[in-house]
């Protein structure tokens, strides 16, 4: 029986062996309890009085409790597995719940990992948590990929928009990749998913707060890109900068006279002997 719970030993040590291994038993019991979502583990009393007894009599409470000991012992082993399992499991379904706030396709998983905080249930035989973590890094992996494809159809778009323009057209590849990558408009890497970690590091490396950042920057990325390639290819003395004003519009008469004003001060820009007039709003 001792050497079933760990404690082979001598006859003329049966005693304290016996103190020894049923001490075992309530280390290890408190190793898995603790505060939710743990499970309060209590040792049951006729395994708790062994230790009371002594001499001969310890040894007889052990062998009268074997049933109880290796019933105990066994769940024991199988608390500690999970344990050992369920709570970097737990980690990572609180650091992907985190990261998806606000999103409403993990909400749902997000209020059932509220609920298992609360219960004691994180030990069961089947496992709450993992359910939870494919659910939020589902939803976290959709996110991301739909933000991955805009930016980069974003990027594209911005691109090709730049290749229309004489001035970019007239730089050369390696000058045009250049401002490309100064400007943040280039290529990059698909976020690797590929499972829960990875979808979580690579929120972590930007949330999706960051992707809408990113998208929104482009068109002005774009725009001193190409601000930067006139300024290569075309003189300073021979080019002007005309800003175009701000206007809240509400009528066709209104965008008339805007667009004519506009017309006015772009040609009158060219007509000072200029031969480029670059526009910024």
């Amino acid at each position: 029986m001792l050497s079933n719970l760990g404690f082979p030993t001598e006859n003329d040590r049966l005693v304290s062996a016996v103190e020894q291994a049923v001490k075992s038993l309530v280390d290890r019991a408190k190793g898995v309890s603790g505060p939710a979502p743990l499970p309060d583990i209590t040792v049951p009393g006729n395994i708790q009085v062994i230790v009371s007894a002594s001499g001969n009599d310890r040894v007889h409470a052990l062998l009268a409790a074997k049933s109880d000991l290796t019933s105990f012992n066994d769940q024991l082993g199988d608390l500690e597995r999970r344990l050992k399992s369920r709570t970097p499991s737990l980690e990572l379904a609180r650091s992907l719940a985190s990261a998806t706030t606000g999103l409403e396709p993990a909400s749902a998983a997000r209020e059932r990992l509220g609920a298992l905080a609360a219960s004691r249930d994180l030990l069961t035989d089947a496992d709450p948590v993992a359910p939870i973590v494919k659910e939020l890094a589902e939803a976290l992996r959709d996110a991301i990929h739909e933000a991955a494809v805009a930016l980069r159809d974003a990027r594209a778009t911005a691109v090709a928009g730049l290749e229309q323009q004489p001035a970019w057209t007239a730089l050369d590849d390696a000058k045009r990749a250049a401002l490309l990558t100064e400007h943040h408009l280039g290529t990059e890497a698909a976020p690797n998913l590929a499972d829960a970690a990875a979808v979580l590091k690579a929120a972590q490396a930007r949330p999706l707060q960051g992707w809408t950042a990113e998208l929104d920057a482009i068109p002005q990325r774009a725009s001193r890109a190409m601000e930067a390639a006139i300024q290569l290819t075309t003189p300073a003395a021979k080019m002007t900068t005309v800003r175009v004003s701000t206007a809240s519009l509400s009528s066709a008469d209104e965008v008339e006279r805007y667009i004519e004003a506009l017309r006015v001060q772009l040609l009158d820009a060219l007509n000072s002997g200029n031969d480029t007039v670059m526009v910024k709003g």
